[in-house]
């Protein structure tokens, strides 16, 4: 299938974030990216997250409640 060549203009710590994601993935940002406009086209633009996320605590996470996930979040977003 043809590719087309997309530009993008995001918050710099938002890229950042993706970054580091793309790198624990083992994707490219434009993999990961095109995935997800797959999976929110499939869905009728009705896209659900919680399917992404069910299972993505490992390791030290996976022992944390989720309270202290989100305040680890919030933490690291805000300071």
């Amino acid at each position: 299938m043809p590719k087309a060549k997309l530009t993008l203009t995001i918050d710099d710590r938002l890229l950042e974030r993706v970054k580091k994601v793309s790198k624990t993935r083992g994707k490219s940002l434009s993999n990961i990216t095109e995935d997800f406009y797959k999976k929110l086209s499939a869905s009728g633009g009705q896209f659900s997250l919680s399917s992404e996320l069910l299972g993505c605590a490992a390791g030290n996470l996976s022992k944390k409640s989720d309270k202290e996930i989100k305040e680890m979040y919030l933490e690291e977003k805000h300071g």
